[in-house]
């Protein structure tokens, strides 16, 4: 081997060792970096020739993806865990469900002692007051939740907006990383800087969707959800978000098709599935309950005229107009209910309506009200608060009934709701507000309320006869709706009086009638509903920020640097360094001995 061959050799050597060298002095000055790979530098055996030799040909980075996937599946995770944890916290101050009194609970109480303290004096102007009192602060309460809660959407849809807008600054970042990479690899740069950066951005992009990756020979990755909505390709994918719709959806789609469904995780999905609601579900249950109160109303109404024509007369019986007018009823009542319903013919001429249960849905002198109950997604009487779920057929019944598609409304709710905390909480609570307001004013029909304060009598002079609570101010609504509940104006300016007849009768219903079946326990349901979720919420939480500790601290033991490791290596490749710089002195002082000896200068 020759001396030019030696020194060549030995200035690779020292040139490696440089090189080496930059790398762990970068990996120790950098070993608290959380977004730091450790790196190394890797070397190979160059081609056979002149006696060989060895050349840096690339920097790595530490990497496992295995464990990089897991960490970011917890990212996407802890990441929606803590969104609905945050939310919930909001609703605790909102309802105070997590304090020994919810507000709801303390204002349903106080309305409820004031009419059971009016019935121990039904003539005292003060006590009447208090009632009038109680009940504008129990309105102004579920309003004032109300209000909190619509004010917690606005808040999320704008959040939601602002995360979009990262998701897409992020991902247009990252493709732009992927060309740089792509092209420093090309031509033998080092680009673990840039694929630093770009995990980074990927982490980002995980807190606030779901996502798998894909590595590319080029240095490159592909990102998509795991539904395979593609996120970055060769391009990036820009995402838009409709608040009035609450669609999630890419923006070149002139369809604008949603993807909430590809969002199950994830910051973003977390705030769809807080704004998520079901108003199909919802609708169709509505609909079939009107269905049913409207005809049994009509029915109840028509045997009361025909039992009073007969108690008269009982040789007069019912007319043919009337006959008629029965069985249309009971055909539109079959109608929703084919498969559950007795119908019986008493000898005054009225017409029964029961369930095969013996549930009476009319009588001879009355009628009864079917309720939905969203807490605990049950149709059920007023009267009795017997749950009819049971007796709706299947939902999927072909030809769809009214009844099949209430059943499909349950089943779609009671999806919406099995899901968690994170399951359309807002959506929840909204409609435990309207259904608590429905029950002292309901659009689909009188209440267990409305009838123990209007059938109360006698009415004396300057009292209100009727209608305590009114719907927007008049007789009747068109939809469930808290905001539209109201005292009745009457009352508050002072124009008329309670109607002191109807203290025993609305005390007693709160003690043991329907409205402490419906009221009372609605109210409480609800604010242990909202506890619940909230100490599920923590709990999940929690759990998935350990989880994605546990995975982070995994993956930076494989990426993490190790400065003990580092230092032993920087020994080594010192005196590696000075091995070769020893080689090249020699040679040097080899080829000066020479050239001497030859009379050379």
């Amino acid at each position: 081997m020759s001396l030019l061959s030696i020194l060549s050799n030995a200035t690779n050597a020292l040139l490696n060792s440089q090189a080496q060298i930059n790398v762990v002095s970068s990996n120790i000055g950098n070993a608290q970096n959380p977004n730091y790979s450790q790196r190394s530098a890797v070397v190979i055996d160059k081609t056979q020739q002149n006696g060989g030799g060895n050349e840096v040909v690339d920097v790595q980075r530490a990497v496992d993806g295995t464990l990089q996937a897991n960490y970011l599946n917890n990212v996407t995770d802890s990441a929606a865990k803590t969104t609905i944890n945050q939310l919930y916290t909001q609703l605790e101050q909102l309802t105070g469900s997590s304090t020994n009194s919810p507000v709801l609970t303390s204002a349903m109480q106080a309305f409820q002692n004031a009419w059971q303290a009016l019935q121990a004096t039904p003539e005292d102007k003060t006590t009447q007051q208090q009632v009038i009192t109680s009940a504008q602060s129990l309105v102004q309460t579920l309003q004032t939740v109300a209000h909190g809660v619509a004010k917690l959407q606005s808040q999320v849809k704008t959040q939601l907006g602002t995360d979009v807008n990262t998701l897409n600054t992020s991902l247009s970042q990252i493709a732009t990383l992927n060309a740089q990479i792509a092209s420093g690899k090309h031509a033998g740069q080092d680009t673990t800087s840039l694929q630093d950066a770009r995990d980074q951005l990927i982490t980002t992009v995980a807190g606030l969707v779901p996502i798998q990756q894909q590595q590319n020979s080029d240095g490159t990755v592909y990102l998509t959800t795991p539904s395979g909505v593609a996120l970055v390709q060769q391009n990036a994918t820009s995402f838009s978000y409709d608040a009035t719709s609450d669609t999630f959806y890419a923006t070149n789609d002139p369809n604008k098709t949603s993807l909430n469904g590809a969002l199950t995780s994830g910051q973003i999905g977390a705030e769809i599935g807080i704004l998520a609601s079901d108003p199909t579900g919802i609708n169709q249950i509505n609909a079939f309950v009107g269905a049913v109160n409207s005809p049994l109303a009509q029915l109840g109404a028509l045997n009361a005229t025909i039992a009073a024509n007969y108690a008269a007369t009982p040789s007069v019986p019912a007319t043919a107009a009337q006959v008629a007018q029965q069985a249309a009823d009971v055909a539109a009542i079959q109608a929703q209910l084919p498969t559950a319903t007795v119908v019986t013919t008493n000898t005054n001429g009225t017409v029964s309506v029961s369930t095969p249960a013996g549930l009476q849905l009319t009588t001879a002198t009355s009628f009864n009200q079917l309720a939905y109950d969203p807490t605990s997604n049950t149709i059920y009487d007023q009267s009795s608060g017997t749950s009819i779920n049971s007796l709706l057929p299947p939902a999927s019944t072909s030809p769809a009934t009214t009844a099949s598609s209430a059943a499909a409304g349950l089943q779609s709710v009671a999806a919406t709701t099995s899901g968690g905390p994170g399951a359309a909480p807002l959506f929840q609570l909204t409609n435990q507000l309207n259904s608590i307001a429905d029950l002292f004013y309901s659009s689909t029909g009188s209440t267990a309320f409305q009838t123990a304060y209007d059938n109360a009598s006698p009415t004396n002079a300057g009292e209100l006869a009727s209608s305590f609570f009114t719907f927007g101010g008049n007789a009747s609504g068109t939809s469930s709706d808290v905001f539209n509940l109201q005292v009745n104006s009457a009352l508050v300016n002072g124009t008329s009086t309670v109607k002191q007849a109807a203290a025993i009768t609305v005390a007693t219903e709160f003690t043991s009638g329907p409205t402490a079946y419906t009221a009372l326990s609605q109210v409480n349901a609800a604010a242990s509903d909202q506890s619940g979720r909230a100490a599920q919420a923590t709990s999940d939480q929690t759990t998935a920020a350990a989880n994605t500790t546990a995975a982070q601290q995994a993956y930076r033991n494989v990426t993490g640097v190790s400065t003990d490791q580092q230092l032993a290596q920087l020994v080594a490749l010192q005196n590696a360094y000075s091995a070769a710089a020893k080689i090249i002195s020699t040679v040097q002082e080899l080829e000066t001995t020479l050239l001497t000896a030859v009379g050379g200068a």
